[in-house]
């Protein structure tokens, strides 16, 4: 009695170890490097040039900024000698609110620029998603990863598609 049933457990792991191979050879799997497709693709180059021109902006009208307080700082310096204490108190005062208003215009700027970096990855990453379905629907793929994020340690070549995800974002407009 107990053989059959060791048997009849056998024949039953078998059975389910076959059904596995079967839809495992079904299984393609894709693979792409976002990284890549970020660098690479028309749209990831236009939404850097973009964050960078914004960046540049930010980092010109805050530095501009910098450079008017450092002069007025310096004046007041330069003035410390001549200046009854109440003339500079309240000009160091007034430099004071200055440098606070400029403290919180740049955290804003900050604010903006990276708000416009995550809005930007959201709506590319949004755009690789669709046509990474694509892809996957007209090529009958049954995953795509991304290599990145995966822990696959080794990847054969035909498995990378970031060149056909590229060409087909680069063909949105």
């Amino acid at each position: 009695m107990r053989k059959f049933s060791c048997l009849g457990v056998f024949i039953i792991i078998a059975i389910f170890s076959l059904v596995s191979i079967a839809t495992a050879a079904d299984t393609k799997i894709g693979l792409i490097d976002t990284q890549q497709i970020l660098v690479t693709s028309n749209a990831g180059k236009a939404g850097k040039a973009s964050l960078d021109a914004q960046i540049k902006k930010t980092e010109d009208e805050l530095a501009k900024k910098r450079a008017d307080l450092e002069a007025k700082d310096k004046k007041i310096q330069q003035e410390s000698a001549v200046l009854s204490k109440e003339a500079r108190d309240k000009r160091i005062q007034e430099l004071t609110q200055e440098v606070n208003a400029y403290e919180t215009q740049r955290q804003k700027l900050i604010g903006e620029v990276q708000t416009s970096e995550r809005v930007f990855l959201e709506k590319i990453t949004q755009q690789i998603v669709q046509v990474c379905a694509q892809i996957g629907k007209a090529e009958g793929y049954t995953v795509i990863f991304d290599r990145r994020a995966s822990s696959a340690y080794y990847v054969a070549d035909g498995v990378d598609i970031t060149a056909r995800v590229i060409d087909q974002l680069n063909k949105i407009k």
